[in-house]
């Protein structure tokens, strides 16, 4: 029921909420505003940007209804429609990829104009971990839109929950090995 899919996504998203507060709260603990913190938030985001852009309302806006729709009348045509759009995505992933992996220094300089030289190698060398991430970010996307379809949201509710767990090992990591890079590494577990 419409009551019921709400309710798991609701709960959750609360769930994930409360897990990324301690998370930030942790960080926020450990690491401050140092420049480690600084370099994590702009591969973080520098990950994120391109991926929203090219795939995340697509998959929400376009494909989920279409699915639906296929899925009711014509079980091999919503199944030709997920294939072709997995493969679509998967392709735009890879060359996402790709493009902030070679290209870490253009983009870090794009997003950080002004950073110093010490932090921009750092975050340069967090975006390529974090660029590791992007296929399987997508494929996460697609598939929780997936599961969706069939009135499951297991992977969409706790997928908030899984990255904040990921992101506080990676601190518990940076902080106890003294290295900065495991922050980048928490986001792509």
């Amino acid at each position: 029921s419409l009551f019921k899919a709400f309710m798991f996504l609701f709960s959750g998203s609360v769930l994930g909420k409360l897990i990324g507060f301690a998370r930030e709260v942790l960080m926020a603990a450990i690491f401050g505003t140092s420049s480690y913190i600084s370099a994590y938030r702009i591969a973080q985001a520098g990950t994120i940007i391109p991926i929203d852009a090219f795939l995340s309302k697509n998959l929400e806006v376009g494909f989920l209804p279409l699915y639906i729709r296929y899925a009711k009348n014509d079980d091999k045509k919503a199944k030709a429609l997920f294939a072709g759009l997995f493969f679509l995505s998967m392709i735009l992933a890879a060359v996402i990829f790709l493009l902030l992996y070679l290209g870490s220094s253009l983009w870090v300089s794009i997003l950080a104009p002004g950073m110093d030289p010490e932090t921009k190698v750092l975050t340069e060398s967090m975006l390529r971990v974090t660029s590791i991430a992007v296929p399987l970010y997508v494929l996460g996307s697609l598939l929780a839109r997936l599961e969706m379809a069939y009135d499951k949201y297991a992977m969409a509710s706790l997928r908030s929950t899984i990255q904040s767990l990921g992101l506080i090992a990676g601190t518990l990591f940076a902080f106890y090995f003294k290295n900065a890079i495991f922050l980048g590494w928490g986001f792509t577990w």
